[in-house]
């Protein structure tokens, strides 16, 4: 979710904008402080100059006439006042310490105007406050004769906050104004460049490796878009050396695997997909100096470079023990005690260990918890080829049993990893063993190759370009048959009404 205030210009814009605020309120403030003090004093200094012209008057008719003619006056004066100023405006006249107040104010008022001028005899000032109501005063004296004029300051408060306002509103246009200004600023010299170098980076996530950041106007900019172009080249310098170094291991271990291979009694193909660039399966065809054959195949834990190595060691661990060993179950003990010598804990492998015996058209085999091949013979019925014991390195004292099977003209043989079996679709759909019988059908009775080839392009339409979870070998054992014997072209007649293998109908423990 998109969250502007997360952003870099989010929060400088933030920063600014806070700051221009505050900044705008503590100057509105002082100046509206200002003003309304000015405003104060030259009202002050109005009602001075009104109260040095009525002293004078004052004074006149007190010497003239006395008290009565002077509160006359004042009654006068204050309702001239009164029609003349929109704020209230008061006038009192201490006439030899008797106060002279407009007599036709109301009772309140009139306490009103004791209270002020109790305060104002208190205090010197331009202006008092009486129960939070503030009055401007002026005022004029002589020895036996003083003149007080009171006006409330409310008006010249609304006229202040009026023109705060008016300013208020004009700072806050130009405000609009140049927070505008900075948000293209900052658009141009930092949004857009850290957008640009925040893609660039992705890209290199992606594995874009060797990218350029380009070239931005800023050293701290520069400086971030220089560093990006150099991990991007250091990155794309250890792709290439890492790449070099798998292919290297993997031209190793396609060299450890057998290539053109004829064993009697025999016809052979082979399916091998690393799920990486190097895998932990392992297959191969040994001959002994009995010209029997040895054939094994090994799944090591995992897939990549670990289960690689391993796959290793168990090659290294067969020749070894074909040496000492013909009976699949003896050599199956010797790799499994050297193999948890060899490996840290945790490693696992599951094997299948054959001794194939051509004079005899005979395997003897021992499977050390691989999962079960497949004898498919000519009429369609499926054996299963099941494990007779542990997986390697689950106990150093494991025994496996050894069990035997005949492999004749027209049956074929199917020894796979799980890889195979458990190849994934799109929609997470396992291959399975159903689709791999009907997948090896669509060659019955044709070379080993042919059903490679179908196996193969059942698994890739199967998985749809998906990338590989695991490692795919497969090996295709058909028993070789002599000339006439075989009649294999009876079958294909057959091969659109093929029903699916299902356990346990038709299956049968080897």
């Amino acid at each position: 979710m998109y969250r502007p205030w997360r952003t870099i210009r989010g929060r400088l814009l933030l920063s600014a904008n806070l700051a221009f605020g505050i900044l705008l309120a503590v100057l509105l403030a002082v100046n509206a402080r200002r003003e309304y003090a000015n405003a104060v004093a030259h009202q002050s200094e109005s009602l001075d100059d009104e109260a040095t012209a009525i002293l004078e008057a004052v004074r006149h008719l007190s010497f003239a006439h006395g008290v009565r003619e002077v509160q006359e006056y004042v009654d006068a004066l204050s309702r001239g006042m009164q029609g003349c100023h929109g704020a209230d405006q008061y006038i009192v006249v201490d006439l030899g310490g008797q106060l002279l107040i407009p007599s036709d104010i109301s009772d309140s008022v009139a306490r009103r105007l004791t209270q002020i001028m109790a305060v104002a005899q208190d205090q010197i000032a331009d202006q008092i406050t009486v129960h939070g109501r503030a009055f401007s005063m002026g005022s004029r004296s002589t020895p036996t004769l003083a003149v007080h004029i009171f006006e409330e300051s409310t008006e010249i408060r609304r006229a202040i906050r009026r023109d705060a306002v008016q300013q208020l509103l004009t700072l806050a246009g130009l405000g609009a104004i140049a927070v505008a200004v900075m948000n293209i600023v900052l658009l141009k010299r930092i949004a857009n460049p850290l957008k640009q170098l925040s893609a660039t980076v992705r890209r290199i996530a992606d594995g874009e490796y060797g990218l350029s950041a380009g070239r931005f106007s800023g050293d701290e900019l520069q400086e971030l878009a220089s560093a990006v172009t150099t991990m991007s080249a250091a990155l794309d310098e250890d792709r290439r050396r890492r790449t070099d170094l798998m292919q290297r291991a993997h031209a190793v271990q396609q060299h450890l695997l057998p290539l053109d291979v004829e064993i009697p009694g025999l016809e052979i193909a082979t399916l091998f997909l690393p799920a990486e660039d190097v895998a932990g399966d392992y297959y191969d065809f040994i001959q002994l100096p009995d010209r029997t054959w040895i054939i094994c195949l090994a799944d090591v834990m995992g897939h990549g470079v670990p289960a690689a190595m391993g796959a290793t060691i168990v090659k290294a661990l067969v020749m070894t023990a074909v040496e000492q060993h013909a009976k699949p179950a003896e050599i199956l003990t010797f790799i499994n005690r050297h193999f948890t010598e060899a490996l840290p804990t945790g490693f696992f492998a599951s094997m299948f260990v054959g001794h194939w015996r051509p004079a005899e058209a005979l395997l003897e085999y021992s499977s050390a918890g691989h999962v079960p091949g497949l004898l498919l013979t000519d009429p369609g019925e499926t054996s299963l080829v099941s494990s007779t014991g542990f997986l390697v390195g689950v106990d150093p004292d494991a025994a496996w049993e050894t069990r035997g099977l005949r492999i004749a003209c027209r049956e074929q043989l199917l020894l796979f990893t799980d890889g195979v079996t458990e190849a994934l679709s799109p929609s997470h759909e396992l291959f399975g063993r159903e689709r791999l019988i009907r997948s090896r059908d669509l060659s019955r009775c044709r070379p080993a190759g042919d059903t490679i080839d179908a196996i193969r392009a059942a698994l890739e339409d199967h998985h749809q370009g998906m990338l590989w979870s695991d490692d795919c070998t497969l090996l295709v054992l058909n028993g070789r048959c002599n000339g006439s014997a075989c009649r294999c072209s009876s079958l294909d007649s057959r091969l659109d009404r093929y029903e699916p293998f299902r356990a346990p109908a038709g299956t049968k423990l080897v």
